[in-house]
């Protein structure tokens, strides 16, 4: 299975949500393969800090790409070889974002409830990727998941709009949602949600959630496409 985490903009979250699943995929005992394609490298130096702290776990493996050809070619190998795939791209719009959607089984969308945010959102998932699917010939799902907001942006009442505006074209958000917790900041330092830095239950559980449900749509997705 391969996971592309894509949005075209930075700052909402996309390598704090790699950083999560992968925490979680390796914890469930998966073969994991983290594809680092963003040219900043956060999942790159996460990983050198997680070797640093001894954190890392001997499930995980985490490779920086940044050439198309080079990120199709490896994702597609380590997939057939059975390893969970997750793809970090850059925040903006490029070949290297093409090759990692064109690769994934699900495209996982971070969004922070910013207009900013959404509108880049919206861009992806109603411009881009339906170019993508078209490009290789068959359908790829498509996953919101919310990231990076306090108790103050829900119970604020503009950003109830924002949520609206996100949910017309019906495509699907995560039941659970990542807001602001320091445990995810942790992650940055060289931690993993269950090891070397706060372990937080709400955000293992949340976390958790989020990654089931990402398997169980790719699962409903292929048997859709079977069944047609």
């Amino acid at each position: 299975m391969i996971i592309t985490v894509a949005v075209a903009k930075g700052g909402v979250g996309k390598s704090t949500l790699v950083r999560a699943l992968a925490s979680v995929a390796a914890h469930q005992g998966h073969q994991v393969f983290v594809i680092d394609a963003d040219e900043r490298r956060n999942i790159d130096r996460w990983s050198m800090l997680l070797n640093r702290f001894g954190n890392k776990p001997e499930n995980l493996e985490i490779v920086a790409v940044t050439t198309p050809t080079d990120i199709l070619a490896l994702a597609q190998e380590q997939d057939r070889k059975g390893k969970l795939v997750i793809i970090d791209t850059e925040g903006k719009t490029n070949d290297e974002l093409t090759a990692a959607l064109f690769a994934a089984d699900i495209a996982v969308v971070p969004v922070h409830l910013a207009m900013d945010d959404i509108t880049a959102a919206h861009q992806l998932v109603n411009g881009h990727i339906p170019l993508v699917a078209e490009n290789r010939g068959f359908a790829l799902p498509v996953m919101y998941v919310f990231t990076n907001n306090t108790f103050i942006d829900k119970r604020a009442r503009a950003l109830a709009d924002l949520r609206e505006i996100i949910q017309q074209n019906g495509t699907r958000i995560a039941g659970d949602e990542m807001p602001y917790r320091i445990a995810y900041k942790d992650m940055q330092t060289g931690a993993t949600l269950y090891a070397g830095g706060r372990v937080d239950p709400k955000a293992i559980v949340e976390s958790e959630a989020i990654f089931a449900e990402i398997v169980q749509y790719v699962i409903e997705a292929n048997r859709s496409a079977a069944a047609e």
